[in-house]
Formats: structure tokens, sequence, C-alpha cells
């Protein structure tokens, strides 16, 4: 763990996991990231965040744009067809209201 002093002077406290592996669920009122580490031996799960939908949409939007100026430097990100098309396949989960 890292603490670094902001501009305000207040203690901020970074922290960083390696995840390879990623689920999403959402409801009507938030998304929820949950990233973890596929291993031979199974599944750990690391951290969860949570984000409402407008931060989700500008975190898509942050992502997009640094995906392409990453391509545009170094070249296109190759993602295998199966996965490709294991996601395309996968139906969203119906949102119920006061779900959590």
């Amino acid at each position: 763990m890292t603490d670094k002093k902001s501009e305000s002077g207040t203690e901020n406290r970074e922290v960083a996991y390696y995840s390879n592996s990623m689920q999403l669920e959402f409801t009507l009122y938030d998304f929820k990231l949950k990233f973890g580490e596929s291993m031979p031996g199974g599944h750990l799960n690391i951290i969860n965040i949570m984000l409402s939908p407008q931060h989700a949409k500008v975190v898509q939007m942050v992502l997009d744009k640094n995906i392409a100026l990453y391509e545009e430097k170094f070249s296109e990100i190759q993602i295998p067809e199966d996965v490709k098309k294991r996601i395309m396949e996968e139906k969203a989960k119906e949102i119920k209201l006061g779900d959590k």
C-alpha cells in the first residue's frame, strides 16, 4: 500500500491489485464490478466496486478513449473469437426495482 498526500494535505491510500477476471451485476440504481483472479486451483474474489449508472457510463467513455489511444500507439488488442461470441451471447440480468 502506498500513502500519498494530496494537494489539500489529506492522506490518500493507493492500493494496487491484479485481476484477470471481472463479473458485472447491475440494478436500476447501481453497477457492481467484481474483480478477481482466476487460477488453476480456482477463483479468488479480490474487490467489488460499486458505481452509479452515470459513473459507469463515464468509466466506459474513458476506457473507450484510452483503448483507442493504446491501439493507435501499439496495435489492435486481439480478443479470441470464442470469447467475443460468449460475451455477445450472454443475456443481461433482469433489472428489478430495489434489487441489491
